[in-house]
């Protein structure tokens, strides 16, 4: 009887294949001793990323940070933790976007929304390399959902309505996870539709913010203040 592989087995063989192909064209850089680099001398940084490596000390710099920034408020010294960490590390994405947080809370808010705008726009729009760990996917995840909602808040205390609208009218949809912050981030769209005179498409916006997070106080308080228009 002749041997036929499993399904798994040939599952595994499938998606493994372009992995594999990714790992040989890293192994044959080897210009000058240097594993990582390519024939014009430059760097390859997803393979560089890929290489095995003790995360523990990036770890304790941003358990260090989150406790200086969370717990004693010591947005500077929180600073000075994320500021050394550095990229390819599973930390550096929520590192980055907690310094814009920590600007943002000392004031610095031209400071805090080049950081979340550069984050957002330039460094977190590629696609997560088949050499991301879960963890790195998720990362990024969060640090996009902090970053965008200090954005659309920054924007919106500007009275910069039409970026609010242009840059977090989906929030909720891409972070349908963040209870708190989503229901936040609606009220401002709602209210810069409002106030860029879009009247009638705010309040089918309330209708659609109204059925996703039910008595809600920012919700809410957008209901208000469409009924006084």
């Amino acid at each position: 009887m002749k041997h036929r592989p499993s399904r798994l087995t040939r599952l595994i063989s499938i998606t493994a294949l372009p992995l594999t192909l990714w790992v040989l064209s890293c192994a044959s850089m080897d210009v000058g001793g240097a594993e990582t680099e390519n024939p014009d001398g430059s760097i390859d940084a997803e393979c560089v990323a890929a290489e095995p490596r003790d995360w523990h000390e990036d770890d304790t710099l941003f358990e260090t940070g989150e406790e200086n920034r969370r717990v004693e408020k010591d947005y500077e010294g929180a600073i000075a933790q994320y500021a050394r960490i550095e990229k390819p590390s599973p930390f550096y994405e929520r590192a980055l976007v907690n310094i814009g947080v920590c600007k943002f809370r000392l004031g610095e808010q031209s400071e805090a929304l080049a950081i979340f705008t550069g984050y957002l726009d330039e460094y977190a729009i590629d696609e997560p390399g088949l050499w991301r760990l879960h963890s790195m996917v998720e990362a990024r995840r969060q640090a996009r959902a902090v970053a965008s909602f200090f954005r659309a808040l920054i924007e919106f205390g500007m009275g910069d309505y039409e970026s609010v609208i242009d840059h977090a009218r989906n929030y909720n949809i891409e972070f349908p996870a963040q209870l708190a912050m989503a229901p936040w981030v609606m009220r401002m769209v709602g209210v810069s539709l409002a106030r860029t005179g879009r009247i009638d498409e705010a309040r089918s916006y309330l209708e659609i913010a109204r059925e996703r997070y039910p008595e809600n106080a920012h919700i809410n308080a957008l209901a208000k203040e469409l009924e006084d228009l």
